[in-house]
């Protein structure tokens, strides 16, 4: 009988003294977390895992940036036609999590998404760097493509095409607003007792509840 490989596991844990104490309001405790991910230079500490369910209510995840993030939810951008855009269409409920390997946190919110305006949208859209704003443009995001060289042509035809001039953000590309409904917070801790606060929303009021790790 073959034997099975695991892999190893070690406890790694990050002295965090007494940050635990979580303040009243999810956002504020995400902040804190976020800016202590950007100060212990994280790599990518805006990079998110996106949740979504498809037709046939199978789970589907990747990897997008979160841009900005407030008291009214997470914003990313993405383009609408893609499969991700097709299944929050259908299905607004996503999942989000945060890993952040600097700080050994981790952080998990549901929520729903909605559209942002169409203001809202070219407004990103215009800071946008131009490769970014052409990419945005010319990529049937989610299809199939002939070849990696042929989106490559069309890229660089469509910028000789329009040298010189200010592009505009399509209507098949913008932004979505996750709407808060829970927000865990996980932390690293010795022998596998690690922190996990879950809060969640009642009677439009945050409540926290401690879990078992």
């Amino acid at each position: 009988m073959n034997e099975k490989s695991y892999i190893e596991n070690k406890d790694v844990t990050i002295n965090h003294d007494n940050e635990w104490e979580l303040p009243d309001d999810p956002v504020q405790a995400f902040s804190k977390w976020y800016r202590a991910a950007t100060e212990n230079d994280e790599i990518l500490p805006n990079g998110m895992t996106l949740s979504t369910v498809d037709n046939n209510h199978l789970p589907d995840s990747r990897i997008v940036l979160m841009k900005s993030f407030s008291a009214e939810g997470i914003n990313f951008f993405t383009n609408f036609e893609s499969d991700k855009g097709r299944q929050l269409a259908n299905n607004p409920n996503v999942s989000l999590v945060f890993w952040w390997k600097s700080i050994m946190r981790q952080v998990r919110i549901r929520g729903q998404v909605n559209k942002m305006t169409r203001e809202e949208s070219e407004h990103y859209f215009a800071t946008r760097p131009r490769h970014s704003q052409v990419g945005a443009i010319l990529s049937p995001q989610s299809r199939e493509i002939a070849s990696r060289d042929e989106l490559a042509n069309t890229v660089a035809a469509y910028e000789q095409a329009h040298a010189g001039e200010d592009l505009v953000c399509p209507e098949y590309w913008g932004g979505y607003t996750v709407k808060y409904d829970s927000f865990e917070f996980w932390q690293s801790r010795d022998h596998r007792l690690h922190d996990r606060v879950l809060y969640y929303l009642q009677n439009g009021q945050w409540h926290q509840k401690y879990l078992a790790p």
